[in-house]
């Protein structure tokens, strides 16, 4: 007699049994977390393909005409060949054979790459941030900021950068230099508030030269200084001179630096940055050439002069009124 099927009791197999015990039930903490996970995707990948559908020529027009707007302000105008936009891994600009043009007498400059990136996180967060790329000749620039409200960041890093290309000294101090400069550093604080400002950098200039030019009324003789040291340290409301250097005492290849100067000590920050104080000592050398050319030099400076024919002061007080005293070192 067979019997009834329906009186067997039914084996269930290993897998239903393996997957009824690995249905477990999410904890409210663990949907929340998956739910959020697949929103931030979500989010991202609309912003990822809105960015694709952008008309590219517009947003290029928009930025260099945001620029161009910035620039004009000061009189200054720009023109580049190439301007292309890039959203893969954050959005950038890159723009490649710039021109700039200063307003007269100052010469154009040209670029050979300049690259920036804001940070669109930081917009989300209300804050502004981005990066910058500089490429000319051999010479680098990159740099990064960070602003939210007062507070901000920076760092930068200079390499083989001839600072004559760019045409920025003689348009802001109308001062012709040629050299070399590499140096990195980072900072951070509260610019509302000097004393708050913490980080250190260094700024190295190589083969240092000036044409003849006329500075502030005086006629400037052709300068020509090996090396230039700048070593600063922040912290606990005061900048620290590591190093403060200009020339070599002795002479690099036969030729001693028209400009040989050392500076120590630091400076205590204020909340307001002109009511800084100054306590700094100074010891200086100039060459026969620069004393030809200013034979009121040594009168003027006669007070600080050493038996070595080199001249030492004392600076004290506030950072826009200060205070020289004769000696020091």
């Amino acid at each position: 007699m067979n019997a009834n099927p329906s009186n067997i009791k039914k084996k269930k197999s290993p897998e239903t049994s393996e997957t009824s015990q690995s249905q477990v039930p999410l904890t409210p903490a663990k949907r929340l977390g998956r739910l959020a996970g697949w929103m931030s995707f979500g989010v991202a990948c609309l912003i990822f393909f809105t960015l694709l559908k952008l008309p590219e020529d517009r947003i290029k027009a928009y930025i260099d005409g945001t620029i161009s707007a910035a620039l004009a302000k000061k009189q200054i105008s720009f023109s580049t060949t190439e301007g292309r936009l890039s959203i893969l891994f954050g959005i950038s600009y890159t723009m490649k054979d710039i021109t700039i043009n200063f307003p007269p007498p100052h010469p154009p400059v040209h670029i050979d790459k300049i690259e920036v990136a804001p940070s669109l996180l930081s917009l989300i967060f209300s804050n502004y941030g981005g990066k910058l790329w500089l490429e000319n000749g051999k010479g680098q620039l990159s740099a990064s900021f960070s602003l939210k409200n007062t507070l901000f960041s920076a760092s930068y890093k200079a390499s083989k950068l001839e600072i004559q290309k760019l045409g920025v000294l003689p348009f802001l101090a109308g001062v012709q230099v040629a050299g070399t400069l590499d140096g990195n550093g980072s900072f951070s604080g509260d610019y509302a508030n000097p004393t708050a400002l913490e980080g250190e950098g260094a700024l190295t200039f190589t083969q240092i030269s000036t044409e003849p030019q006329s500075i502030a009324g005086f006629s400037i003789p052709p300068l020509s200084i090996s090396d230039a040291v700048v070593e600063v340290k922040a912290e606990k409301g005061k900048a620290v001179i590591k190093t403060l250097r200009v020339g070599k005492p002795t002479p690099t290849k036969g030729k001693v630096d028209d400009i040989q100067a050392a500076v120590t000590g630091d400076v205590t920050l204020a909340k307001q940055l002109d009511n800084s104080q100054l306590n700094l000592k100074i010891h200086f050398t100039f060459s026969e050439n620069i004393l030809k050319s200013f034979v009121l030099l040594d009168t003027i400076l006669g007070a600080g002069k050493q038996g070595d024919g080199s001249y030492s002061y004392t600076l004290t007080g506030p950072l826009m009124a200060p205070q020289p005293t004769p000696g020091g070192v």
